[in-house]
């Protein structure tokens, strides 16, 4: 199963926002059981329709139950085990689990 998760910075701080994702937050999910591999994305056009809202996404690769894992990403979030930043549009943030069919 996948997570994945679509996300942008706040206006002009892609910089800021990316080097925290790479260096910081990626690893922290990392860490969370059942979590197993991610990887990010930023979105580039194919010249056919408009650019997606996010210009971000990460794809995690989730092994055992989805529903644990993304508990315990919300609460490493509240409790503060996870160093968030401000850089990050959190109010535009979406996750998804996909699956194959």
């Amino acid at each position: 199963m996948k997570l994945v998760i679509y996300s942008s910075a706040l206006a002009g701080r892609d910089e800021e926002f990316n080097e925290w994702y790479d260096t910081v937050h990626l690893k922290e999910v990392l860490e969370i059981p059942g979590v197993t591999s991610g990887t990010r994305y930023r979105v580039r056009s194919a010249g056919r329709g408009p650019l997606p809202e996010h210009r971000y996404a990460t794809v995690y690769e989730i092994d055992g139950d989805p529903e644990a894992v993304l508990a315990e990403i919300f609460a490493r979030s509240r409790d503060g085990r996870f160093q968030l930043s401000d850089s990050i549009d959190a109010a535009s943030t979406r996750m998804h689990f996909w699956e194959e069919p």
